[in-house]
């Protein structure tokens, strides 16, 4: 529920409803060994599900309070978190190096990246490598080109992101970790609306769909299955927003 922001699960079929995160988590105490969900004051949200395990998700949560949380007028230090879908227990994996960050999480189910708005008020974007040491890769304070982690691509080697584009008021662009530079893959003239078009495995992304007035759509790669399945949907439903 997102005014109480708790996290909850249930059976695909519909049965099983419980809440893993939040006030309201957790049974009341006895006399077992097993790990399971405790009660949690702070805001949680869902970083990644694991496709490789389906009983396991990554979620971060900025805890209101508790011994080490550090909470301030200014907010509190994320946390990540590797939960147990069915019995709600939890192992944290790490803390951003930004009060109030965002994560995201490669294809292998490591959190590469934090980003938000800073106390500053400047927005800022840490990058995490195979060392497991947080690098900022943006600081809107020291200016440069500014983006926005949005998803890994289909090998982990690129990430898409929200950026200024060629214009300055919106795109898509590519960023490298490895090189640590920044590809336009589209540039926003009005307005930077827009989101990516996933792919059914939902590992990658072949297309931009444009919000702005009538909604529009830019292949990037026009090879997919997902976009050739796309154009001739287009065909059967001229004038639409096929989704």
């Amino acid at each position: 529920p997102t005014p109480t922001a708790e996290l909850s699960s249930i059976n695909g079929d519909g049965p099983g409803p419980a809440t893993l995160h939040g006030y309201r988590a957790g049974a009341p105490a006895s006399a077992t060994h097993i790990r399971r969900a405790t009660s949690d004051m702070g805001y949680g949200f869902l970083v990644a599900a694991s496709s490789n395990e389906p009983a396991f998700a990554l979620i971060g949560a900025i805890p209101a309070n508790g011994p080490g949380h550090a909470f301030s007028f200014s907010g509190a230090f994320t946390e990540a978190y590797r939960i147990d879908l069915n019995t709600g227990a939890k192992q944290q994996l790490l803390t951003a190096p930004m009060r109030g960050a965002s994560f995201l999480a490669d294809h292998g189910g490591r959190i590469r990246f934090a980003y938000g708005i800073d106390v500053d008020q400047f927005a800022k974007v840490f990058y995490r490598g195979e060392d497991g040491k947080w690098e900022t890769v943006y600081d809107g304070s020291k200016g440069g080109a500014r983006f926005e982690p949005l998803m890994f691509n289909r090998t982990d080697d690129s990430v898409y992101a929200r950026c200024d584009g060629e214009h300055g008021v919106g795109g898509i662009c590519r960023w490298q970790p490895k090189t640590r530079q920044l590809e336009t893959i589209w540039s926003a003239r009005e307005s930077g609306s827009a989101e990516l078009i996933e792919t059914f495995d939902r590992k990658d992304a072949f297309a931009i769909r444009t919000l702005l007035g009538r909604p529009a759509v830019v292949l990037f790669d026009k090879s997919a299955p997902e976009a050739q399945l796309l154009v001739e949907l287009m065909k059967q439903f001229p004038g639409s927003d096929v989704r």
